[in-house]
């Protein structure tokens, strides 16, 4: 089992498509912005096992785990999710730009409050990309509209 996999905690999907509801997804450059933001966080009191960066690599290597288990319901939720531009479109950009070297950043954030907090620590740093996944849809933060 990846390290993804491990800290998702087997709630990264709904009805197939990766949808990690209650997390804030961010993604860096490069790794080293990922983890800048990850120690960012763990100094101002965000759990350990809560806060996660990791290379590009790591998350190619979960997509592929991840498709390995996939069924033909699962193929078709995704195929639908791409045709009405939902959530496995922007699992797709996430999958290019960790495939370039991307680093990757996932913070537990179920609350409003959890989630502006982390927020308010990552965007200065400046993501290509971020979202906040609620149990009714995605927050885009940054790079999407």
């Amino acid at each position: 089992m990846s390290v993804l996999a491990e800290f998702f905690r087997g709630s990264d999907t709904q009805m197939g498509i990766f949808a990690p509801r209650g997390y804030l997804i961010a993604l860096f450059p490069d790794l080293s912005g990922a983890a800048m933001a990850q120690r960012r966080l763990l100094d101002v009191g965000f759990p350990q096992d809560e806060v996660i960066a990791v290379p590009g690599d790591d998350v190619v290597n979960f997509a592929r785990e991840h498709a390995e288990h996939s069924g033909l319901g699962t193929l078709l939720m995704q195929a639908l999710s791409r045709m009405f531009e939902t959530e496995e479109v922007y699992a797709d950009h996430d999958l290019k730009l960790a495939s370039r070297g991307a680093g990757f950043l996932a913070v537990h954030a179920a609350s409003d409050i959890k989630k502006q907090a982390a927020w308010t620590i990552i965007q200065p740093l400046d993501p290509i990309v971020a979202r906040h996944y609620t149990n009714i849809g995605v927050e885009h933060l940054k790079g999407e509209t």
